[in-house]
């Protein structure tokens, strides 16, 4: 099995909610997986966060859930949150366990998320895009978007990328933008 987890990276209580997506993992043969094993932890929590983590991964995993969905008003604020993910298909093979880090912060911050996994694969004569969601700050007098940029960083160094796109949350490069062989990291970034 190939997890492929979606999450956003950070979110805040300005959401009710936010999901760790594992719909998009292979190699199950159209079938139902065997074994989805949730875990979810923190370091240095109180107990009761220890305890909702602890139900809410036993609850996706008995359910055999794609999806664990967790309530941001039962985390701490300035907090990291680790969520894992392990899977057997029909056949007996199992993944490794494959995770990801979800911060908690502070109601007065933008929060942005690229949409899609974490590192992706791009043929270089195709176009490549990037969509990035963001979620202004819910306090009062900062609750607004003000300035917004796409950033790349590749062997040459970091350097603001313009898309063709007319949507600023979306990064469209024209094909061979990008070098084969390459590695790149987009980073999204918004200022209220």
């Amino acid at each position: 099995p190939i997890i492929q987890l979606s999450s956003p990276s950070a979110t805040s209580i300005c959401s009710e909610t936010f999901a760790i997506d594992a719909s998009a993992s292979l190699n199950n043969g159209g079938r139902d997986w065997e074994v989805v094993e949730w875990t979810a932890a923190a370091v240095d929590t109180p107990a009761n966060e220890t305890a909702y983590l602890t139900s809410i991964a036993d609850a996706a995993t008995s359910e055999k859930s794609m999806a664990l969905v967790v309530e941001t008003s039962r985390l701490g604020v300035d907090k990291s949150y680790e969520f894992g993910l392990r899977l057997r298909n029909f056949l007996g093979q199992e993944s490794a366990v494959s995770g990801v880090t979800v911060l908690m912060q502070d109601d007065s911050v933008p929060v942005v998320s690229v949409v899609g996994a974490s590192t992706q694969i791009f043929n270089p004569d195709q176009q490549t895009g990037l969509v990035a969601i963001e979620e202004a700050s819910c306090r009062e007098g900062v609750d607004t978007i003000v300035s917004r940029r796409w950033l790349m960083t590749s062997s040459a160094g970091t350097s603001e990328v313009a898309s063709e796109s007319n949507r600023e949350q979306t990064l469209l490069l024209p094909p061979y933008s990008l070098v084969g062989g390459g590695t790149y990291v987009f980073t999204y970034e918004v200022e209220n």
